[in-house]
């Protein structure tokens, strides 16, 4: 059969070269595969030195444990906001008036406002740095930043939260201004370098991200009824101050489970298959027309 194409091959410098060629191959070239499949009318060729992996020789994602993992992290960029809106009795609770709590505070007052302006205005900002950062950052270091400092705003909070904050309740307001600001940040920051993990793998995980969005507000929401039935034992300011330890406490917990299991997930077999190409892959595909190949 002869095959009209180019052969691509990569220089030492990494750049690619295209030179024309016409051989002859047969389909059972011990150098050179052809896979046919049909498409709509048409064949299309896929032509591959042997022993070089291919995307039809990629390995089955075992259990769904990829695509499960996808929708934990999905889960992780997305949680935190949920953890912070969720709370909001008990932010009302540390800015109340404390000699007379029927009084409403400015500081209750403008703290929905604050925290929705404080985390769209830096995730808009988050999500110019993100390209920027694309370019010198790699999406490893991007996610275990963002889920780290994640994890380590709500341990702070976590502390906050068994504190008398009475005192300095101005203070307050800021470190929870700043811990928001953290969140947003950290948050876009790791959503930012999913989708160009996911862009990289089947389209059936940028599925996998949305649904674990979808889950990031059921687990705030689990978690805020686990916090309040276990201090249910307590009585008054103790209980508030126990339910929000552990509320946020689970927090941190999650966002160390996500960073676990995104090194899990770089180490499956799927993964690394489609994000880390061996240099040496050659495909082309050319499309049939009679007994000739011509490129596309």
């Amino acid at each position: 059969m002869e095959v009209d194409t180019r052969s691509i091959s990569r220089s030492d410098s990494g750049i690619a070269q295209t030179q024309s060629a016409s051989n002859h191959f047969e389909e059972s070239s011990d150098d050179v595969r052809l896979i046919s499949e049909h498409n709509q009318g048409y064949h299309t060729k896929i032509l591959s030195h042997t022993g070089v992996k291919r995307k039809f020789d990629a390995p089955n994602d075992r259990f769904n444990l990829a695509f499960l993992f996808m929708v934990l992290l999905g889960m992780s960029a997305s949680y935190a906001w949920f953890f912070f809106v969720t709370a909001s009795d008990y932010f009302k609770y540390a800015f109340r008036n404390v000699t007379n709590p029927t009084v409403p505070t400015a500081l209750q007052n403008s703290f929905e406002s604050s925290l929705a302006f404080g985390g769209t205005a830096v995730g808009l900002i988050a999500v110019f740095a993100n390209t920027i950062l694309t370019r010198y950052v790699s999406f490893q270091k991007r996610i275990v930043f963002g889920l780290t400092m994640t994890m380590l705003v709500f341990i702070i909070t976590a502390i906050l939260a068994e504190v008398d904050t009475d005192p300095w309740q101005k203070g307050f307001f800021g470190v929870t201004m700043l811990n928001i600001v953290i969140i947003s940040f950290s948050s876009n920051l790791v959503m930012g370098a999913l989708f160009g993990v996911q862009g990289c793998l089947p389209s059936r995980f940028a599925t996998a991200i949305m649904v674990g969005q979808t889950f990031a507000g059921i687990i705030a929401a689990i978690a805020m009824i686990i916090s309040v039935l276990g201090g249910s034992g307590s009585a008054g300011e103790d209980r508030i101050k126990t339910e929000a330890c552990g509320y946020f406490a689970s927090a941190a917990v999650m966002s160390m489970i996500a960073i676990v299991g995104f090194f899990v997930f770089l180490r499956l077999e799927f993964v690394k298959f489609f994000m880390f190409p061996p240099p040496d892959e050659l495909v082309v595909t050319v499309k049939v027309d009679s007994s000739h190949f011509v490129l596309i």
